[in-house]
């Protein structure tokens, strides 16, 4: 008896959360992740012990379901301008990135579970043809230490059109960089890491990257950074030509198919 309680106790948990989900409007949802984060924060901040790192986990999964049940049921929720859903102490939150046709959105946050490699949450949400649709952007299987930075908007000769984004990495305490992959809509999901980059080999990569010594920077050094140029059609990749030494770049240049590595 006392487990068919239990049983019928949680769904009528779950439908409450469905409903309560359907019909949220965008002041309800701001302040519910508002919620997550502060227990996220709260958990992270409490004493050590044998389930803290559970607990974590438990309520970073609760994040990510509700965005991605929540998010296809907000309308325009790709292009909506949503409040500050940072601490104003620290820069724990969601990073909201979207792209400039406002047809893709990353929304990110650190999940705590890392240490000197955060261990980043991400949902995608993208416009189909069948309304909004937002899906779990990190891979089960690792630790994901990338969040996207920005989006660049490019057309195949045949109209395909492909988006660049830009992502910021974060090793350790002393190890960080950038990459660049490509990604593209396919009627109702998202098609990731496209072979469009040319390598040494003149064979077609899914990304270009490339990572620094943040100590061969300190204390007020400019660190390297990508450059991108004419639309996202042109990027300027960094060169280390020594430990510790940068000068010049490696370009790469899109020629409506693929991006061409311009040896020089």
């Amino acid at each position: 008896m006392q487990r068919s309680t239990l049983f019928i106790s949680v769904i009528l948990v779950k439908l409450l959360c469905f409903t309560e989900a359907k019909a949220q409007t965008v002041s309800e949802f701001e302040t519910t992740i508002k919620h997550f984060l502060a227990k996220i924060e709260s958990i992270h901040n409490s004493p050590e012990s044998e389930n803290k790192y559970d607990s974590l986990l438990a309520e970073n999964s609760l994040l990510k379901d509700y965005l991605i049940e929540t998010l296809p049921k907000i309308p325009n929720s790709t292009s909506l301008t949503f409040g500050d859903m940072f601490f104003p102490s620290y820069s724990f939150g969601v990073w909201i990135r979207t792209s400039p046709d406002k047809k893709i959105r990353q929304w990110a946050w650190d999940t705590r579970m890392g240490g000197t490699m955060p261990n980043i949450g991400m949902v995608l949400e993208f416009e189909t043809p069948n309304g909004i649709k937002a899906v779990n952007a990190n891979d089960s299987e690792s630790i994901n230490d990338f969040w996207i930075d920005s989006f660049y908007i490019l057309k195949k000769p045949n109209g395909q059109i492909i988006y660049l984004l830009v992502e910021n990495w974060k090793a350790d305490s002393r190890t960080s960089g950038q990459r660049v992959i490509a990604l593209s809509i396919i009627d109702t999901s998202i098609s990731l890491n496209l072979p469009i980059f040319e390598n040494d080999e003149h064979t077609l990569i899914d990304d270009i990257s490339f990572g620094f010594d943040v100590f061969d920077f300190l204390p007020d050094k400019k660190t390297p950074e990508l450059s991108i140029m004419s639309n996202g059609e042109v990027i300027h990749v960094p060169k280390e030509t020594k430990k510790g030494r940068w000068e010049g770049f490696t370009t790469f240049k899109y020629n409506g198919e693929y991006f061409k590595k311009i040896m020089k």
